[in-house]
């Protein structure tokens, strides 16, 4: 799971692998995909376009498809069409997140009907839920290069805070119990700075590094990685 760059609108591979023998049990190829996600038992696969591209005839359905597929067989269950080429998704209280290029669309995982539309307001390169799955996290960018992480009510879709940041980031968010880990890049040192905001206001508070630049975080086994 996770956002993904593509070069091109080729189509991509999906595998699913036996974790005890390490061989591929299904394969399956999908629409060229922006972003996965896990939940309600079923993986979503946005196909949105390379990150940056609003989609283009050459992606399919425009790049609004959003996939329903069944984690097992990985034969697709459903094809939803969202208004627009969908980039990021995620999974929180039993609704499927789906963020394009300027909104975050709530959708119902049985239907695809959307329950839910907030604008917002910056181009998002992350999508992830709270650790109790009561919020969602974006962050991305504004025209003016400004760093913006927001979350918002898993059950409204109503804004519950923003906090511009310094710097640039491109994500993973690494969801903890208390709040989020970022990691922020810096062009100045070349140097990236892994911090934690927490809160409904968005407080930082820890922070890590300096490491290398583009260096990423992820949460795996209760541990930062």
């Amino acid at each position: 799971t996770g956002t993904f760059e593509h070069g091109n609108s080729a189509p991509a591979t999906l595998v699913r692998v036996d974790r005890q023998s390490f061989t591929v049990t299904a394969r399956a190829r999908l629409p060229s995909v922006t972003s996965v996600a896990y939940g309600d038992s079923a993986l979503w696969w946005a196909t949105g376009a390379p990150l940056g591209n609003a989609g283009t005839t050459l992606t399919r359905g425009h790049g609004r498809l959003l996939l329903k597929v069944d984690p097992t067989s990985l034969k697709v269950l459903a094809r939803f069409v969202l208004p627009e080429p969908t980039l990021l998704v995620t999974v929180a209280q039993d609704k499927v997140w789906v963020a394009t290029s300027t909104n975050l669309f709530c959708v119902d995982p049985e239907t695809g009907a959307i329950i839910a539309r907030v604008a917002l307001g910056f181009f998002p390169v992350a999508l992830a839920p709270s650790y109790n799955s009561a919020r969602i996290y974006a962050l991305g960018g504004t025209p003016k290069n400004h760093l913006v992480l927001a979350d918002y009510s898993a059950v409204s879709g109503h804004r519950l805070g923003t906090r511009q940041i310094d710097d640039f980031s491109g994500g993973p968010l690494a969801v903890v119990r208390g709040g989020v880990w970022i990691p922020v890049q810096s062009t100045k040192t070349q140097s990236t700075t892994v911090r934690l905001f927490k809160g409904r206001g968005l407080s930082p508070s820890s922070s890590l590094g300096r490491f290398t630049f583009d260096t990423l975080a992820y949460i795996g086994g209760s541990v930062l990685w």
